[in-house]
C-alpha cells in the first residue's frame, strides 16, 4: 500500500518530473502523481478541488512537491496564494519545497510560510523521502 494516496509535482522541468514520478511510484511512496508545469496551473488545480468540495476528495494530493524557480508563478508566489485557500483543503496537504537552490536566502524566505513543511534540495532520493516520512511521524 502506498504511503500517500496522491502527490502533486509542481516543476517546469520535464526531466525532473519524469524522474521524480518514477521514484515516487517505484518506492511505493504513491501510485498517483499529478504534474503541473508551474505554480499557476497548480494553484488553479487546487482551487478547482476546493470548489468541488467533498466530491473531489480522492483527487486532493496528500503532498505537493514544489519547485521555486518556475515561469508565470514561482514557488514563493504559489505559497503566498496557497495560504489563502480554504483551511479545509490545506489541512489535508503537506507542502514540500523541492528545488536545486542551495541559497540561504531561499531557505529563509521559504521558512516564512506557515504552510511549508519541509525543504528538500534536488535530486529527490529514496533516502530523502524516508527522512520526510520520519519527520512527519516524529512531528
Amino acid at each position: 500500500m502506498a504511503y500517500a494516496t496522491r502527490v502533486l509535482l509542481v516543476d517546469d522541468s520535464i526531466d525532473d518530473n519524469f524522474i521524480n514520478t518514477r521514484l515516487l511510484r517505484k518506492t511505493g511512496f504513491t501510485a498517483h502523481v499529478d504534474v503541473m508545469k508551474d505554480g499557476l496551473d497548480a494553484l488553479n488545480h487546487l482551487r478547482e478541488l476546493a470548489e468541488a468540495g467533498p466530491d473531489a476528495a480522492e483527487r486532493v494530493p496528500r503532498f505537493v512537491f514544489l519547485d521555486i524557480r518556475m515561469p508565470r508563478l514561482d514557488g514563493f508566489e504559489f505559497l503566498a496564494e496557497y495560504e489563502k485557500l480554504p483551511e479545509t483543503l490545506r489541512q489535508e496537504i503537506v507542502v514540500v519545497i523541492l528545488t536545486s537552490s542551495l541559497l540561504t536566502v531561499d531557505r529563509e524566505r521559504a521558512a516564512a510560510f506557515s504552510s511549508l513543511v519541509h525543504y528538500i534540495v534536488k535530486p529527490l532520493t529514496r533516502q530523502k523521502l524516508e527522512e520526510l516520512k520520519d519527520k512527519l511521524t516524529a512531528g
